[in-house]
C-alpha cells in the first residue's frame, strides 16, 4: 500500500499537471477571444465601407437617372412631341441583359445629336395660300372684266 508521502506526491503532480492544463485552456481560450475580437473588428470596418459603397451608388444611380429623364424630355423637345407621347424612358436592361448606364446615356447623346427636328412646312402652305389667292384675284378680275364689258 502506499504511504501517505506517495498520495501527498502523488496528488501533487496531479494538481501541477491540472494547472498546467488549466493555463494551456485559458491561453487557448484568451487567444480564440483576440482572434475574435479581431475579426469582429475588419467586419465593423468593412461594414463601414460597403455604406459608403452604397451611398456612392446610391448616388450614381439618381444622377444616371436624372440624365436619363432630361434627355428623354430633350428628345421629345427636339421631336416636337409631348413628353408623354414618347412613353417612358428606357431602362438599362435590354435585349442582351444589362448593361452600364453610362454608356447608354453616350449612346443616346449621339443619337441625339443625329437627330433634327421635323420641319416646318409653313413655306409649303404659305406658297399654296399665295397660289390660291393668285388664282382668286385673277378670277375676280376676270369677273370684273366681263361685268365692266357688258
Amino acid at each position: 500500500m502506499s504511504t501517505y508521502d506517495d498520495l501527498v506526491a502523488r496528488l501533487s503532480t496531479v494538481a501541477d499537471s491540472y494547472s498546467a492544463e488549466r493555463a494551456g485552456i485559458d491561453a487557448w481560450y484568451d487567444s480564440q477571444l483576440a482572434a475574435a475580437a479581431e475579426n469582429v473588428a475588419q467586419a465593423q470596418e468593412r461594414l463601414a465601407s460597403s455604406d459608403a459603397a452604397l451611398a456612392a451608388a446610391a448616388s450614381a444611380v439618381d444622377i444616371t437617372d436624372t440624365e436619363a429623364v432630361r434627355l428623354w424630355k430633350l428628345l421629345a423637345d427636339r421631336m416636337k412631341v409631348p413628353v408623354g407621347g414618347l412613353g417612358e424612358p428606357p431602362t438599362e436592361d435590354g435585349p442582351d441583359g444589362p448593361e452600364h448606364p453610362a454608356r447608354l446615356l453616350d449612346g443616346v447623346r449621339e443619337l441625339l445629336d443625329e437627330v433634327t427636328p421635323p420641319r416646318r412646312r409653313r413655306g409649303r402652305l404659305r406658297r399654296v395660300v399665295t397660289a390660291l389667292v393668285v388664282l382668286v384675284l385673277l378670277f375676280a378680275a376676270l369677273v370684273a372684266g366681263l361685268v365692266l364689258s357688258r
